[in-house]
């Protein structure tokens, strides 16, 4: 009983490491941004879910803001980190583009330099008539 302990003892250990990493409680400040948003296209109007992950927190780390197709672009929302998960509406006025548009993904120090940028594509659908 004893050996087989001995033996899972790396994959227990793997584990805790993995949840930890996760909930962004452990790891190395380098630890990639994970952003994900669905339904991905639609027509204006349409309400998304954005979801992210591996955003810092902490005094010296200001929100996660959201924007439409830049940096300075349309504020679409403003979360905290370390992961988040929100609901968004594509603005009325987004016009049909080939190459779509962007949520941008954003984190600034408390000092305003941008930290960490992200972004996701949604493409703007005709209206149904």
């Amino acid at each position: 009983m004893q050996r087989l302990l001995i033996d899972r003892a790396p994959y227990a250990i793997a584990t805790i490491v993995a949840v930890l990493l996760w909930l962004g409680v452990a790891g190395p400040a380098t630890a990639a941004l994970w952003v994900e948003l669905d339904p991905s296209l639609g027509p204006a109007g349409t309400e998304v879910t954005l979801q992210g992950t591996s955003f810092k927190v902490g005094k010296e780390f200001g929100p996660v803001e959201l924007t439409w197709n830049s940096v300075d672009g349309q504020k679409l929302g403003s979360v905290d980190g370390p992961r988040f998960s929100v609901k968004l509406t594509i603005p009325m006025d987004a016009d049909v583009r080939p190459d779509g548009h962007n949520i941008l993904i954003v984190q600034r120090s408390s000092g305003g330099e941008i930290l960490t940028q992200s972004s996701v594509p949604f493409f703007v659908l005709p209206q149904p008539r």
